[in-house]
């Protein structure tokens, strides 16, 4: 080897060797100062203090719809169906009203996923939805929307849409969920403007099939998103009636005049029958034994507000059940071609007070924070609701719509088999058997 050369790994054996000792020092040092300042690691002597490090929050994310959510859903929809028709029978007593339950509900599950507080709350009691979290109320209407029939000589739409005042931001999250689980139309209009009237009228007609022409007159100025709902029914019967056998007969009203009505009749074989203490029970089947109308006929010596008065979920649920166990018999049903149209007075704010729905209404008390993207303070000024149903000899159409408003005779023989000869006012549903809800609850007095 050349001295030169030997001289330079000399040269680098010595250097590698003192940065060695250097580097040995420096990490003895460095532990000494991570021991909690017992050796001075600064030129001023002062103790330096560990940084603290801020763990980001840890977010649960809700529970999802569970089986005993749905459980508790279905039977909360059926309660608040009861709860609501109570009110709003007797507010109208002696009057053919038809409400959707199920409709009204859809709005209120779509102001509760922006709800918060007192106002979530109240809208969970009303409903009968327990503990349900937000997820698992918006994961069962997008179930209910899923299972909608169209076919089978039945059909079962129901149509949601979120409209909001122009110049107004929904909040991402509730954009989103409405999209997702309601698979609802977001559309911005200028409430300004009498063409926003026109427009939600317009939809609500187009969803109902002409049969809610309109739901609204009017915007107010401080209205920011208006949430509706649309639900439309059309079936036809499993047996149909004969129109050649529809005659003219005498209708009993509650206060006992007599007016005359077109009754249709059916020598059924499918019909199903049950007695109960204070009225009589038919449920005739549509086509496709999805749906079905159950009619509570009063007994004598009672009338539509004492059947009324025994409605509730555990009553319904041992009816259908009962009548799920009975075997269709051979049953002469006489029955009055009958259309309800929607009341003049379609604001039910007042009901759903009535049922614990109260701080919503108010600004002072309603928690909405999570509507609009910038929190401003919301209320519901008012919800809406009209209905319509026609029944005839091929079978029976029915249609609904619900908004809410933010806002800064008979044949005279004697039959030798059973008969059901609805002559005098009764209550009617129709309902779905696969879901067992409860879509359309009415009272009919001629």
């Amino acid at each position: 080897m050349h001295s030169k050369s030997y001289i330079l790994l000399l040269h680098h054996q010595q250097n590698h060797e003192t940065m060695r000792k250097i580097f040995v020092t420096m990490l003895l040092v460095g532990m000494m100062c991570l021991t909690g300042g017992l050796v001075a690691c600064s030129s001023n002597d002062e103790v330096n203090e560990p940084e603290t490090v801020v763990q980001p929050p840890i977010v649960e994310e809700e529970q999802g719809l569970t089986a005993e959510m749905e459980e508790a859903i279905n039977s909360g929809i059926n309660g608040f169906s009861f709860n609501l028709f109570k009110v709003m029978a007797n507010n109208s007593p002696r009057t053919s009203i038809v409400v959707s339950p199920y409709s009204v509900a859809s709005v209120l599950a779509m102001l509760n996923d922006g709800a918060d507080g007192a106002t979530r709350k109240e809208l969970l009691e009303a409903l009968g939805f327990g503990n349900s979290t937000t997820r698992g109320v918006n994961e069962f209407f997008q179930k209910q929307l899923a299972a909608t029939a169209d076919g089978d000589g039945a059909r079962l739409q129901t149509a949601n849409a979120l409209f909001v005042n122009q110049g107004q931001e929904l909040a991402e999250t509730y954009t989103a969920d409405m999209t997702a689980y309601y698979d609802a139309m977001v559309e911005a209009l200028d409430f300004s403007s009498p063409a926003s009237v026109s427009r939600i009228n317009g939809w609500c007609k187009e969803k109902t099939n002409g049969m809610i022409p309109e739901i609204i007159n009017v915007l107010s100025p401080q209205t920011q998103a208006v949430v509706a709902n649309a639900i439309c029914f059309g079936a036809k019967w499993a047996e149909p009636f004969d129109k050649r056998d529809t005659q003219p007969g005498m209708f009993t009203t509650e206060d006992g005049k007599s007016i005359q009505a077109d009754f249709m009749a059916l020598g059924s074989t499918k019909g199903r029958t049950v007695s109960a203490d204070t009225y009589d029970a038919l449920r005739m089947d549509y086509a496709g034994e999805r749906f079905a109308m159950t009619i509570l006929l009063p007994k004598e010596g009672y009338d539509v507000s004492h059947v009324v008065g025994t409605l509730s979920t555990e009553s319904w649920t041992e009816l259908c059940r009962q009548l799920d166990a009975q075997e269709p018999w051979f049953t002469f049903v006489s029955l009055p071609r009958f259309t309800v149209e929607p009341q003049d007075e379609s604001d039910i704010s007042s009901v759903l007070k009535s049922l614990g729905i109260k701080s919503m209404f108010s600004a002072a008390t309603a928690e909405f924070p999570h509507i609009l993207a910038d929190a401003s303070p919301l209320y519901v000024s008012k919800v809406e609701h009209k209905a319509k149903i026609l029944v005839t000899e091929d079978g029976t159409e029915a249609a609904a719509a619900t908004v809410s408003e933010i806002t800064n005779g008979s044949p005279g023989h004697d039959y030798p088999y059973p008969t059901f000869i609805a002559n005098h006012p009764f209550l009617f549903f129709i309902s779905d058997r696969q879901t067992g809800c409860i879509c359309f609850v009415g009272a009919y007095h001629g």
